[in-house]
């Protein structure tokens, strides 16, 4: 496991984006959801990589409105214990 916070931060952002980007490996995915699990640092940083990704794609498109996340609930939400939520992308990605 990471233990200084900016390998925390990097790893999480190198996976982030690869799974914004559709990209990400079985393997790979599985260790996001563990890093959201136990790491308050990797939700913080998930969280403020989603926000940039729909920010860099509504500002490419025409003229819609930028929607803001709402980070204190996003970051309830991925609170330990409640990532059901990244589980049924990977039962999307991967149906058994």
């Amino acid at each position: 496991m990471y233990k200084r916070h900016e390998d925390v931060v990097s790893k999480t952002q190198d996976l982030s984006w690869a799974c914004l980007d559709e990209r990400i490996s079985d393997q790979q995915f599985q260790r996001l959801q563990e890093l959201l699990r136990e790491q308050d640092a990797a939700r913080q940083t998930y969280a403020k990589c989603v926000q940039l990704h729909l920010d860099l794609h509504h500002f490419f498109r025409d003229d819609q409105a930028m929607p803001q996340l709402d980070l204190p609930g996003l970051m309830g939400s991925l609170a330990p214990g409640n990532l059901s939520c990244l589980q049924g992308e990977a039962d999307v990605a991967n149906p058994s």
